[in-house]
This record gives C-alpha cells, sequence and structure tokens, in this order.
C-alpha cells in the first residue's frame, strides 16, 4: 500500500486515521521554589526593666513576631504542630526544646503563665503581638537577670533560619523590704535561726528581748534611735538616755539613764589556746561564710563581685565572717539609715 504525506494541520478534515502529529510541550516546574520557601519566625520583647520577687509583669509585657519568611507559619489554632511561645527567666543556662516550669526559682525557669498556647497562623511578612500572664518566682533572689522570650520552643516550623527566636533584655530583681533586717542583727544568726530566710528591714521594728541583767533597761524599740558606728557596732538610744550597744562579736553593754555602764567582762587565760569550736556549729559556720557570699553574688555585678573577693583574699575565716556582714549591711542600708 502506498502512503501519501500527512496534509497540513490546518486540514484536519481531510487529514487520513493513519497521519500523527507529535507535539513538543516545553514548561517550566514550579516544585523546587514550593519546596525550598519557609518561613522565619522572630520574635521581640518589651519588658519592664525591674520587678519584684513574685510579681506579675504581664501588664508592662508585650510579645512582638514577625514571619520574614516566604511561607506561612501555622499557628495552634489551626494546627497541632502550631507554635507556641515560652517566656523563661535566667543567668547563664538557656533551655533546650520547651522550658520547664517549677514554682521555685531555678536558671531558666519557665515564668508562671509564661507559655502562650494559642497562636495564630502568620503569613509571609506579616506580624503578631502577644500578652501573656508572667509570674516571677516568689523565692528568687534580689540581682540581675535576662528575661527572654523564645518563638517556636518544640521546633513545630521548618525555618530559614533558627537563629533568631529568642530575644532576651536585662531584668533587676529589687531587694525585697520585707526580707532580713539590716546586719548585723545578731541573735538571727544562732545555729538554731539557721534555716530562717534572711532579709533586710528598715528601723527597728522587731522586739529585741529583755536584756539578761538589766530588765529595767526599754525593751521596744520603736521610740529608739539607731547609729552604726565605724567598727560595726550598732548604738540604739532611747529618750530617757538608755542605751544599748551591740558589738560585732555578739557583745552588749547597757548604759542606764545616770551613765551607768554594764558589759561582759572576757577572761584571758595565760598560754591556753582558744578551744576548737565544735563540730556542728563549725558546719554552721561554713554555711553562714557560704550564705553571705551568695547574697553578695545577687547584689553585686560580675566585676564588683570579682573585686569584692580581692578585698577579703588576706582575712581567716572569721575576718571573711565580719566583713562579709558588714558589706551586705553597708550596700543594703536603706536609705536615711546612719
Amino acid at each position: 500500500m502506498t502512503r501519501t504525506r500527512c496534509p497540513p494541520r490546518t486540514a484536519i478534515q481531510d487529514r487520513p486515521p493513519w497521519c500523527v502529529y507529535l507535539t513538543m510541550i516545553v514548561g517550566f516546574s514550579v516544585l523546587p521554589a514550593l519546596t525550598w520557601a519557609r518561613a522565619d519566625l522572630m520574635i521581640g520583647l518589651e519588658a519592664p526593666g525591674n520587678a519584684n520577687a513574685g510579681e506579675d509583669i504581664s501588664a508592662s509585657l508585650t510579645l512582638n513576631v514577625i514571619n520574614r519568611g516566604d511561607r506561612i507559619a501555622q499557628g495552634t489554632r489551626s494546627s497541632s504542630n502550631g507554635y507556641m511561645i515560652d517566656i523563661f527567666i535566667t543567668r547563664n543556662s538557656m533551655p533546650t526544646g520547651y522550658a520547664r516550669y517549677d514554682e521555685h526559682y531555678f536558671d531558666g525557669v519557665l515564668l508562671k503563665g509564661g507559655r502562650v498556647s494559642n497562636t495564630d497562623d502568620l503569613p509571609p511578612r506579616q506580624r503578631a503581638h502577644y500578652v501573656s500572664s508572667a509570674i516571677l518566682p516568689t523565692d528568687i533572689p534580689p540581682g540581675r537577670y535576662q528575661l527572654c522570650a523564645r518563638i517556636d520552643p518544640g521546633d513545630k516550623i521548618r525555618e530559614e533560619s533558627e537563629d533568631n527566636n529568642t530575644h532576651c533584655q536585662s531584668l533587676s530583681i529589687n531587694l525585697s523590704p520585707r526580707l532580713i533586717p539590716t546586719l548585723p542583727r545578731f541573735e538571727v544568726l544562732l545555729p538554731e535561726h539557721r534555716d530562717l530566710e534572711l532579709g533586710i528591714i528598715g528601723p527597728e521594728r522587731g522586739n529585741l528581748g529583755p536584756p539578761p541583767v538589766t530588765p529595767e533597761t526599754p525593751v521596744d524599740t520603736s521610740d529608739a534611735t539607731r547609729t552604726i558606728l565605724e567598727d560595726g557596732s550598732i548604738v540604739l538610744k532611747w529618750p530617757d538616755g538608755s542605751q544599748r550597744h551591740l558589738r560585732p562579736d555578739g557583745l552588749v553593754a547597757y548604759v542606764s539613764p545616770d551613765g551607768t555602764v554594764m558589759s561582759p567582762i572576757a577572761l584571758q587565760v595565760q598560754g591556753a589556746d582558744l578551744p576548737e569550736l565544735p563540730e556542728a556549729l563549725n558546719d554552721w559556720g561554713s554555711f553562714l561564710s557560704s550564705d553571705l557570699l551568695a547574697i553578695l553574688r545577687n547584689i553585686l555585678t560580675d566585676a564588683e563581685f570579682a573585686a569584692f573577693q580581692q578585698t577579703e583574699a588576706d582575712k581567716d575565716y572569721y575576718q571573711r565572717i565580719n566583713w562579709r556582714l558588714r558589706s551586705i549591711q553597708f550596700l543594703t542600708a536603706l536609705e536615711g539609715d546612719e
């Protein structure tokens, strides 16, 4: 059988059934562009510069979120794999993944109510603002910290970069006026008071208790004036002329209105060494020394703390305790104290 050439494409009605036309389709796939596109979440934090332990700082806290990527970032309202936001406080440690909440402070603890778990989808180049309850631990020590917000701590969103998911700012925890009296308050430092919370209060309000040898000496200190001498001694003076002198070594001298001074007498035994402290008291002294250093560490900056440690390098065990007590007294003295 003889076949002739197929007629032109325009003459379809005249095309024999055996004619086949080849068509070349040229196109471009957009699949790679869709595959490479990713979200890129970034967070900003606006918060107060200082606060008190146990305070809810939510009224002064705002979270600003932006998706700088080319793909939508799903929130938890539309997906079980949506992003969340954590608010935590730290000095050095950054939590891995979701921050952990506890009622007691530790480095990197999630604030109470500090997780934003109800979030919106965020399209490319769009912003969102969130507020959240954020209550500081009641037992967080005073000092300088970093308050941080982290978006997508569970790593639910595939992002162009994970390096911009955390933003921190400095937060100072104030020294609470409800903590221990201005040091030294020697009766608070006895071993039986070892587990009591130490803190700073203002003018003498507590009852120091009746003196052992002069019951006529006034006990109420609310109307007494207080003077702190250079050696660390505290002098309490009442309107009737009575005085009480509290020395750093724990000895107390009493002065009656007529000027009579009553004071314990220290006896020295020739050729005898001072006895060693009982083991339990010695351990307590070590705990006290460490606790005092921890209080100073919370009050001072890193540079100030390093300088302070140099000042006590040549001091012995008892001198260090006395030096730390007097340093805390100076650093925490309320305005108007002498």
